[in-house]
């Protein structure tokens, strides 16, 4: 499916997560795609990628203010969200993701920093 904007790209990420699409959220993102796995620790590539996805599909995470600047064929995109602890509270924080156009149109992301604070 062709994300012919960056946001297209960041909804499909997110709805695939809390289906547990896996391959529909991988294919949001560039293969050779940064992420940040949590603070000071980084992974590249798709053992990386799959792995970030697999710890954010439980997570019961809200999103809110999205945010995107365009450059060409280069995207930032930032949001707040809200992580629900249950009885634990609530953690609030900012991602910043970085997205790629490619030849046929799709936006992917190439830089996903869930800790953006």
């Amino acid at each position: 499916m062709a994300r012919l904007t960056p946001l297209e790209t960041i909804a499909t990420l997110i709805e695939a997560r809390r289906s547990h699409d896996m391959p529909t959220a991988f294919d949001c993102y560039a293969t050779d795609a940064l992420v940040i796995l949590r603070p000071g620790e980084r992974g590249v590539g798709e053992a990386a990628i799959k792995a970030f996805i697999a710890a954010v599909g439980d997570l019961n995470l809200a999103f809110e203010k999205h945010d995107v600047l365009e450059h060409g064929d280069i995207a930032l995109h930032t949001s707040r969200y809200m992580l629900d602890l249950g009885d634990a509270g609530r953690i609030s924080g900012r991602t910043a993701d970085v997205l790629r156009r490619n030849v046929d149109g799709a936006w992917r992301i190439v830089i996903d920093n869930a800790f953006a604070e």
